[in-house]
């Protein structure tokens, strides 16, 4: 009970106000090296030849639709390098 509370007064007081956050990393990071952990742990859930393919598939289905006028999209570059100094 308590659970399904929460939630409902979460959706309640930010609904309108929140933005989910989605950070955009490049194809050569997630499918390369040691560094395929999303890769391997979600391709499961789809049929794709190989890791681009599967990142192309992503990226497809969060850019449809009106997705962009409810998601911030965040290139994880912006995150972690200082803005240039005039």
């Amino acid at each position: 009970m308590r659970e399904v509370s929460s939630r409902i007064g979460g959706e309640q007081l930010y609904a309108a106000a929140t933005m989910p956050v989605v950070v955009a990393r490049d194809p050569r990071d997630i499918c390369s090296g040691s560094n395929m952990g999303q890769y391997d742990e979600l391709r499961r859930y789809g049929h794709f030849r190989d890791c681009y393919s599967w990142w192309a598939s992503v990226w497809s289905d969060v850019l449809e639709g009106d997705a962009t006028r409810r998601i911030v999209i965040v290139r994880i570059e912006d995150l972690v390098l200082p803005a240039p100094r005039d």
